[in-house]
């Protein structure tokens, strides 16, 4: 049992930058929920991160850290050298841990086919889970990927909606697209109104702002693949989806 806390360790903080120093892992970590985009069940998802639950670990100044989990405390000496964080328990057990992926107050890593998001205690990602596990979800982009015709297919729908308004929105979505080109000028058609307007990159690639005159939106991206394209609107609970196949 004594190797299960350093075995549950090992997968909650493969999460860093390139540029990650001791100072940024300094604090204590919970974790929050398990990235599931490559083929995870719902089933597997829930029981792992049941098991998972009240996970968390505090790395103090003085190269100290604590841990819990599945109610076992652990206690220890840490230190970071680059990209890997060495530990030694009270019990002289020594272990390294990887740093993956990292940003101010969220840690995702890897363990096999699963991603596991953890927030830094009292920070809105702990605080609003939802909204940063939806903001975990952003990929990247290049200009190349996103610069040609996108049709759309379809867009997020209030829940209130009744079934004869849903089908009366997807009718109304048909033939809308928008054309982004390399140039950083869109043309988009909106059931028939033509705009006309530029874009251009934000938030290291994950996310496009489109500008047309004095009105500015922001895009995050969700998906991209060699035909589909998945859009979230800032500021609102909207979710476009698109395909360049016509």
């Amino acid at each position: 049992m004594k190797k299960i806390l350093p075995a549950l360790l090992l997968f909650f903080i493969s999460a860093s930058t390139f540029a990650q120093t001791a100072n940024d892992i300094i604090g204590e970590w919970q974790f929050i929920a398990i990235k599931t985009d490559e083929g995870v069940t719902a089933t597997k998802k829930s029981a792992a991160e049941s098991f998972l639950n009240g996970m968390a670990y505090n790395f103090n100044p003085d190269n100290t850290y604590t841990g819990t989990a599945l109610g076992m405390a652990e206690k220890g000496n840490w230190k970071l050298n680059g990209k890997i964080v060495d530990l030694t328990t009270d019990m002289d057990k020594k272990y390294f841990i990887e740093i993956l992926d990292f940003s101010k107050d969220m840690l995702t890593i890897q363990l096999k086919s699963m991603k596991l998001i953890f927030a830094r205690a009292g920070s809105e990602a702990a605080k609003d889970p939802a909204t940063a596990i939806r903001k975990a979800s952003y990929v990247t982009a290049t200009k190349a990927q996103l610069s040609q015709k996108w049709y759309l297919t379809g867009k997020s729908a209030p829940e209130n909606l009744s079934q004869t308004q849903k089908e009366a929105l997807a009718e109304q979505l048909a033939g809308n697209y928008l054309n982004l080109n390399a140039n950083g000028k869109y043309i988009s058609d909106n059931s028939g109104t033509i705009e006309n307007g530029t874009w251009s990159f934000a938030e290291n690639n994950k996310a496009l702002i489109t500008k047309k005159g004095s009105i500015t939106k922001l895009w995050h991206i969700v998906k991209i693949t060699p035909t589909d394209l998945t859009l979230d609107l800032d500021g609102t609970n909207e979710e476009w989806t698109f395909t360049n196949q016509e």
